[in-house]
This record gives structure tokens, sequence and C-alpha cells, in this order.
């Protein structure tokens, strides 16, 4: 004869005859627990369509040595655990629907350090995510700005960040552990007054290594950057040298999150290798707010803004800040897809025209993977 689940536990694990099961919906979080005897037949009547037997409903033991109650897990953390009868509002323990991973939640449905780790090839989510308002961060990104001297500038970004291996958890919207990535870019610069010329273009490549835990992420990586004039806008504007801008950099930065929507962050560069009319340091540091994916809120989207300040030393430590506001919508795998406004004021980010002072508003659509 074939046992119930709650027959095998109630083998396993010996308790009163009246003890009771509670399922929930996983998958939505919110559904009525029911309450189920240690012998598999429920203590109330089940409603239409309710069965343990359906995907997205699992048993599974609360942590806290009370086997009689169990809890619900939200792996994108977004529903608050609630207070059922049997356990307190402490740490639980999570299960993650998909069979990959266990990890534990604390009261405030945020994932602990106690998840377990393990070896990922091309993880799903980033440890150390690239800066909202960074004007060189690897995404695919199309900004719309108006300078005040030269008029509408078509600003393009062509490019991402993919991890290629991690240790550490599976959770791939706040991951914990080491991981390597792997990122790279074109951003270019289409004057849109003059028949949309190609203005000049920024090349960035490089490979972070980052290690985060649930409040602190830190980052050292490599990265190159190069810049090129474009060869028609050098015909038409033919007085305007070609700068020689190489920086190959160590960076070494680290991020906090007070709370899970707020990011501040900080970064020092190095260049072992430079230009002309390049020097070696180079300060980042910014604050960010957006909100995590949250699955009932995936159609509505949420706000965000970030503001960047980039500091050079071969503008004696002067540089620009960007400011950045609009809506956002994030995928089950923390990709992130953002409108908004933004602007700017500072020495030009197109590093061909680095030593001219900017300020411009406009509007943009930014996806990082």
């Amino acid at each position: 004869m074939l046992l119930t689940v709650a027959e095998v536990f109630s083998q396993v694990i010996p308790g009163p005859s009246n003890s009771s099961w509670e399922a929930f919906d996983m998958t939505t979080g919110g559904a009525t627990p029911q309450a189920w005897s240690n012998t598999g037949v429920p203590f109330s009547s089940q409603p239409s369509g309710d069965s343990l037997a359906q995907p997205g409903y699992e048993l599974y033991p609360n942590g806290q040595g009370n086997f009689n109650t169990y809890n619900a897990y939200d792996p994108y953390h977004s529903n608050s655990p609630v207070e059922q009868s049997g356990f307190s509002p402490g740490d639980f323990s999570a299960y993650d629907v998909s069979g990959q991973n266990g990890s534990s939640m604390d009261g405030a449905g945020e994932q602990n350090d106690g998840a377990p780790w393990q070896a990922q090839v091309l993880p799903a989510g980033l440890i150390y995510p690239s800066y909202l308002a960074g004007r060189k961060e690897p995404r695919l990104a199309s900004e719309m700005t108006n300078e005040r001297k030269y008029g509408w500038l078509w600003d393009i970004t062509l490019g991402g960040r993919m991890p290629l291996f991690r240790y550490g958890t599976v959770d791939p919207i706040q991951p914990e552990g080491f991981q390597i990535d792997l990122e790279g870019a074109a951003l270019l610069r289409l004057d849109f007054e003059r028949d949309r010329e190609l203005a000049g273009t920024d090349y960035r490549a490089g490979l972070p290594l980052s290690y985060g835990t649930r409040h602190w992420q830190y980052k050292l990586a490599y990265y190159h950057v190069s810049s090129h004039l474009g060869d028609h806008y050098m015909q038409a504007n033919f007085r305007t040298p070609r700068v020689q801008y190489v920086r190959d950099s160590i960076v070494g930065g680290v991020a906090w999150r007070p709370w899970r929507p707020f990011r501040v962050y900080g970064e020092v560069g190095w260049a072992f290798n430079t230009g002309e009319t390049t020097e070696p340091f180079e300060i980042q540091f910014g604050l960010e707010y957006t909100q995590p994916y949250q699955p009932a809120k995936n159609w509505t989207g949420s706000p965000f803004a970030a503001v960047d300040v980039h500091l050079f030393q071969e503008l004696d430590f002067s540089g620009y800040i960007n400011f950045q506001a609009g809506w956002q919508w994030r995928g089950p795998i923390n990709n992130l897809f953002r409108l908004g406004v933004e602007v700017y004021s500072g020495c030009d980010d197109q590093f061909q025209f680095h030593t001219s002072y900017q300020r411009k508003i406009g509007f943009g659509i930014w996806y990082d993977f």
C-alpha cells in the first residue's frame, strides 16, 4: 500500500496523534493554510482544487524544533512572513520550489547568511550589480540629451555583464558568495543635429571578481577602456585632434545595503597603463534607490532614483555628477528595465572630449541583464 506524505512523516517524526501540518500555496504566498492530521486526513474540508498533489504546495519543517507547522517560502522576498500559530516571527526555514536550494530568511523577509553554498557555472544574477547612474557601466542603453552648446546628443551603450562562475547561494535576486563576471561595452556618441554622425566611441572590457553577503558587497576588478574619434566626424571637423585616451585599471569597490531598496557605494581605481591625457587615479561613489523583484508588482513596476559622481586625477579630481529617476521593471533573474530622466553636469563623459564641460538634460532607457 502506498503511504501518503503525512503518513511517512508521522512514522519518521513521532508526535501526538492530533498534531497538525499546514500547507501553504508557495506560488502566491497568500493562500489560507489548511490543517492536516498526521494521518493525511484534513481536519477541515479543503476548498475545491486545493490539493497537496498540485504544484506549488509543499510540506517543509519550520526549523524551530516544531515539526507541526510548515511555512511558505517566497524565493524573491516579495512578501514579509506573517506569524502563524506554532511559530515565532524569528528565523525560519525557506524552501526553494525549484528544488535547487534551501536558504533561511529572517523575520523581515530577507535572506540570512546560512543558505548553503555551491559551485555554479553561468549562475543567474550578479553579486555586485552595475551602478544605475554610472555613465560607463556595461549595459544596453539609449539616452537622448540636450546640451546647452551642442544641442541634441544621442548616447548609445551596447554591452552587458555576464556571470561566469559563482561559489555561493543559488538565489538570483540577492546572491551571496564569490563570483567572477565578464563585462564589455561599446559606448557611442551620435551628433543628432549633424546627420547623426558618429562623434566618438569608448570601448570597455573587464573582469570583475566580487564577494557579497546580505548587507555588504565587495569588488576587485580589472578593466580596459580606450576612446576613438569617429572617422566622418574627424573629416568634418578636421581641427578636432584625436585624443589618445587609454586606461588599464585595477579597481576596488564596496557597496552597503542598509535596507534592501537602498545601496551606497564607492570605488577607487588605479591605472597601471595610461594614455597621453590620462593619469592613474579615479574615484567613483553614489547612492541608489531601487526595489527588488516583486511578482505582485511585476506588471506595474516601481520607481527608482540614483546619483553617481565620478572624479578623475587628470581633471584635478573634478569630474561629473549624474542623476537619474524614473520607473523600473525587474524580472525573476534580477534583470532590470528602466525608463526615466537624466540630469548631467561636469566633464564630457565621451572621453574624446573629456576636458570640455557639459550640462545635459534628457531622457533614456536602460536594460541590465
